[in-house]
């Protein structure tokens, strides 16, 4: 139906358009530098290390600041489309200043909840997560940061209104406009540097003096070993301990661990190794230890290394999601210097004491220690071509010197204690299952590399890790879809790959010479038949060694354990209460005392 006003709307459609566009795009391209400068100068503030290198805050800030004016760019022309499509229908102007003030709240409404939801997820405000969808539970605070986010908007929008007035129409000013406008300002711009304080105070905690430097040691403290399997469940650990006696074997099972203590240990299902694995090795939940996946995402361009954890609120989502949509970023695998706690190995060595860790994740480049590293990365070099000697080393270990030392182990042809019939058996079955040779042979190399170290340094703290397991569940899981098969499968690949390493499990334990023995188990990745999996954290004792127990017995029998499931986080406290020192009030475990017969009482600081 046509109206008086239908041919002039068409006439002066095209130069209310181009008005809108105008607006829209001057609008944006303001909003695009403030909230640049406002995400570059929040990124500044929790990586001051960055301020050492003008080229990189330049990078940074020009980067943030075309990724935020593409944004606010794009919600301006979105305003000036709409502002004009309802002049065609209705025929009504509307006020260009309403329409930039209402663009510009949109940003901040948008900018301020993602900030908000971000805050409350990783804090776990409300019951909100990281790794959890929110429920019903979970509306209260959802509202609340909606309705936070609606004020601060309001309120911006109000000041950048009264600005556009006061300089733009002239005859509608009033008294006083300018200064609330400028007060309104000034409180959001307190707000602001009060929320990075809050997240520079977050993002890495206080280093405070531990008090490790005048008998930090108990005399009760003795050496541990610490074996642990990725992708092995309390059921997976009882069937293979009880079937080797069934078959006449001698297992490294019941050798060393025939009386061992056990506590069902939780996880959450289908953790990300390197984040299950980190909380084993710190004590600490992924919230402190900021690994958070196998990769993260680092600018492109920097000269400094920069790694967001998910601490540095707001900025960590950037970072991950939409940085990368702009190619600013590149993935790179975690690295051990991105870890926000310190690792059982440099607590440790703050107190003085000899560690060998082999095969941990996220443990490349290695870091200097009081003993040896033999990084995850240690046996990807030792397996290249020939060549890779003229390569110069790329802390594969610590010492340097340890890669060439160790690059006979991983030739499995030189090891005394195989039957190479049976490992070239193994082998075959491997290749016949498309699985790759070297998740045999690296998980060989770690257990060969952690024996000779353990005879030859006698460590005070011993680790390997063996990830084979769950590689192989998770191989199963992609290439065989039928759960019979799928299952059948995993039995014959597992039962070759531990009648392969079961003569250097027993020799590395032993090699180790510790008093001590921990065992931790994670279940691995889980299949889409329903299964129950737990992982196992156990305990046992060197014979002739004690915890303080009169009759000296250092455990107690596996009938009298506790049904109280342990979590990835007591690992560490109770490892550091093991050797005799003291844990950290920092760390979200504690010592599962109920392992042991007998013990002194566990000792805290505030912080290694």
């Amino acid at each position: 139906m046509s109206t008086p006003f239908a041919g002039l709307r068409s006439v002066r459609l095209g130069p209310e358009l181009w008005n809108n566009l105008r607006v829209g795009v001057l609008t944006g391209s303001i909003g695009g530098w403030v909230l640049g400068i406002l995400m570059a100068a929040a990124t500044l503030a929790l990586n001051p290390v960055l301020l050492r290198s003008a080229s990189d805050v330049t990078l940074l800030l020009l980067g943030f600041v075309l990724v935020n004016a593409a944004f606010c760019l794009a919600l301006g022309v979105l305003g000036a489309l709409g502002k004009t499509a309802i002049f065609a229908w209705t025929g009504r102007e509307l006020s260009d200043t309403k329409m930039a003030a209402f663009v510009t709240g949109l940003v901040f409404f948008l900018i301020t909840g993602l900030y908000g939801w971000t805050w409350c997820r990783w804090h776990g405000i409300g019951g909100l997560t990281p790794s959890t969808w929110p429920g019903p539970k979970q509306i209260p605070v959802l509202l609340l940061i909606a309705g936070v986010a609606v004020l601060l908007a309001r309120l911006m929008t109000y000041a950048l209104y009264l600005l556009i007035v006061h300089f733009k129409k002239p005859e509608r000013r009033r008294p006083g406009e300018v200064r609330k406008a400028f007060l309104i300002l000034v409180y959001m711009g307190s707000a602001f540097a009060f929320f990075l304080a809050v997240l520079r105070l977050t993002a890495a905690p206080v280093r405070r003096d531990a008090g490790l430097s005048q008998g930090a040691r108990d005399p009760s403290g003795g050496s541990v070993a610490l074996l642990a399997i990725d992708g092995m469940s309390d059921l997976d650990f009882e069937r293979l301990r009880n079937a080797a006696p069934a078959r006449g074997e001698t297992r490294h099972w019941s050798a060393s661990f025939a009386d061992a203590t056990r506590l069902p240990l939780e996880s959450a299902a289908d953790l990300v190794p390197p984040v299950a694995w980190t909380q084993v090795a710190t004590g600490r939940a992924v919230e402190a230890h900021g690994i958070f996946d196998y990769q993260t995402q680092v600018v492109r361009g920097l000269g400094t290394p920069l790694a967001v954890g998910p601490s540095q609120i707001g900025v960590f989502d950037l970072f991950r999601t939409v940085l990368p949509m702009f190619r600013m970023t590149r993935p790179v695998p975690m690295r051990s210097y991105m870890r926000g706690a310190k690792g059982l190995w440099n607590m440790t060595t703050d107190a003085g004491l000899r560690a060998t860790v082999v095969n941990w994740w996220v443990s490349w480049p290695a870091e200097r220690i009081i003993g040896t590293v033999v990084t995850d990365h240690a046996f990807l070099r030792l397996s290249q071509p020939a060549n890779w000697q003229s390569l110069p080393p790329d802390r594969e270990t610590f010492p340097n010197s340890r890669l060439l030392e160790l690059a006979p182990l991983a030739q499995a042809e030189t090891d005394s204690l195989l039957d190479l019939d049976a490992l070239a058996r193994a082998l075959a079955l491997f290749e016949r299952e498309r699985v790759p040779r070297d998740v045999l042979l690296s998980d060989l190399f770690a257990l060969r590399a952690a024996a000779t170290l353990g005879r030859s340094e006698h460590p005070d703290l011993w680790l390997c890790h063996l990830p084979g397991p769950d590689i192989l569940r998770r191989l199963l899981r992609r290439d065989i879809d039928d759960p019979e098969r799928r299952a059948r499968t995993l039995a014959e690949l597992s039962d070759a790959y531990w009648r392969t390493l079961d003569p250097w499990v027993s020799s590395a334990l032993e090699g180790s010479s510790a008093q001590r023995r921990l065992l931790v188990c994670l279940p691995g990745q889980s299949w889409p038949d329903g299964e129950t999996r737990r992982g196992l954290f156990a305990a046992a004792i060197a014979r002739g060694d004690s915890l303080g127990d009169a009759r000296g017995e250092g455990i107690e029998p596996a009938a009298a354990a506790t049904s109280l499931a342990a979590h990835l986080t007591d690992v560490t406290p109770t490892a550091l209460w093991l050797l005799g020192l003291p844990t950290s009030r920092e760390m979200d475990g504690t010592v599962r005392r109920e392992l042991w017969t007998a013990g002194p009482e566990p000792r805290a600081i505030a912080s290694y």
